[in-house]
């Protein structure tokens, strides 16, 4: 074995407090914000199934959002992190700007259709009428906090990807308490207020959105932190830098973009299958997204300190890092199926459904608390490491084609046309997280995803000038 492999396997006491600098408030900040739609979810369900499941659609449709949303901000977040490490803070303050601009575009669209046609949306995942009215309303509320999502995320991964994800998880936590109490106040009508039901849970939601942007903004130019970008940073950028950094950006987001619409293929299938079936779907993803923070925590602080690593041009202990995390994700997927397990039944009282909804959903919490351990693996090593190496691309094929070949065919045939019970085509539409286990294993061995993608500008500068010579 290599003094490289040994490096592996040592104690270093710099990278893991590194790591749970990162990854910890990165959970915690990730757990609130899934809090807020399960808050939504578990309130709205004390009115019956129809509200639940409208609700979850209309979750549902902002996690199509969202992740789209996210493939933008975590291409920069890539530059940001190598950034980070040469300590180029115009560059960082500029790849802030470029995400502020083409998210908050992209947020004004998906607004403006969610917002005029919301019944459109909701009619793609079930044709149940009272589902699509209630969910109808709930969205055409909702979309209004987009813009300002969009704007929390550029700067929420900006601030992580220079290891400062304390601010971030701070306006998180004011947002979630907020959108709790009028929650509660709102949905069934307290302290002389009408009872409003979805509408009123659709409001909280936006008003906790404005306390989040304007808390996390407050913060950030206040301390005149590295993400501080003006409009004098926004003039300056250069039609290059834009080029690369839209170079990396269009698989990461295309990667996302065919993901998100593949999941929620699977919940069209479940949805055609029955409201039962539907609402017992929105339990568990409600649940999943919560479980999933833990490993998108580790999958983010692997990120960080890998770019990072590169940027420094040390991509010997670049490979090391990702190595130990890679080594560290089994073990944090086997701990939240644990959890997972152990919160079910907790979790399952709070809903007032019928029995066949929960026993269902009861089954899918199982099978979700297996599969996380391989969903840890691949998102650690996929999201984690390759994709902060630069090898986007390789994600990108590696996350699309067994998904859209084979997962949703699959799931499609076996929900629709040969009408297997629920438990069974959840188990068939997640086939495709095996493949990508093995390939992305085999691809992070060869090393090949270790790539400087903001080469150092003294360095292109003395290329150019020998090619003149």
């Amino acid at each position: 074995m290599s003094k490289e492999n040994l490096g592996i396997f040592q104690y270093d006491k710099f990278f893991y407090k590194a790591l749970l600098a990162i990854a910890i408030p990165v959970i915690l900040q990730n757990l609130v914000g899934s809090m807020l739609n399960m808050v939504d979810s578990v309130m709205v369900g004390g009115l019956g199934k129809e509200p639940l499941a409208a609700v979850g659609i209309a979750n549902q449709i902002f996690f199509i959002f969202a992740l789209v949303l996210f493939g933008i901000n975590a291409s920069l977040s890539v530059f940001i992190a190598q950034f980070w490490g040469r300590k180029s803070m115009l560059e960082i303050k500029q790849a802030i700007g470029i995400g502020l601009i083409f998210s908050f575009m992209f947020s004004i669209v998906f607004m403006t259709l969610a917002c005029w046609i919301p019944q459109t949306f909701i009619g793609i995942f079930t044709n149940d009428p009272v589902v699509i009215k209630l969910g109808a309303d709930y969205l055409r509320i909702v979309a209004i906090g987009y813009p300002l999502t969009a704007i929390s995320m550029v700067y929420s991964v900006g601030l992580r990807s220079i290891e400062k994800p304390v601010y971030p998880l701070i306006s998180s936590v004011m947002s979630l308490l907020l959108n709790t109490i009028l929650n509660y106040i709102f949905i069934y009508g307290k302290f002389g207020f009408p009872m409003l039901g979805v509408k009123g849970a659709a409001i909280a939601t936006v008003i906790a959105r404005i306390l989040e942007v304007t808390l996390i903004l407050t913060m950030v130019y206040r301390w005149n932190l590295a993400v501080s970008c003006k409009i004098k940073d926004v003039l300056r950028i250069e039609r290059q830098f834009i080029m690369s950094i839209v170079k990396v950006a269009i698989p990461i987001i295309s990667n996302e973009s065919l993901w998100v619409l593949g999941t929620s293929a699977f919940a069209v299938v479940y949805g055609r299958m029955g409201t039962d079936e539907l609402a017992s779907y929105n339990i568990v993803q409600t649940l999943d997204k919560i479980a999933f923070v833990a490993i998108l925590g580790l999958g983010n602080a692997c990120a960080v300190l890998v770019g990072k690593q590169i940027g420094e041009g040390r991509k010997d202990k670049a490979y090391v890092y990702a190595a130990r995390a890679n080594v560290l994700a089994p073990f944090i997927g086997i701990a939240i199926g644990c959890i997972i397990l152990l919160v079910k039944n907790p979790i399952l009282s709070l809903y007032d459904v019928p029995e066949v909804v929960k026993d269902y959903a009861g089954i899918l919490i199982g099978l979700t608390a297996l599969i996380t351990v391989i969903r840890s693996m691949n998102f650690t090593n996929l999201m984690g490491v390759l994709r902060a190496g630069g090898d986007a691309n390789f994600v990108l094929a590696l996350e699309a084609l067994p998904l859209w070949l084979i997962s949703v065919p699959l799931t499609v045939f076996c929900g629709l046309y040969l009408h297997l019970p629920l438990p069974l085509v959840f188990l068939i539409s997640q086939s495709e997280e095996v493949i990508k286990c093995v390939l992305g294993y085999i691809r992070f061995f060869s090393k090949k995803w270790i790539r400087d993608i903001v080469p150092d500008k003294r360095e292109v500068f003395i290329e150019e000038l020998s090619v003149m010579q």
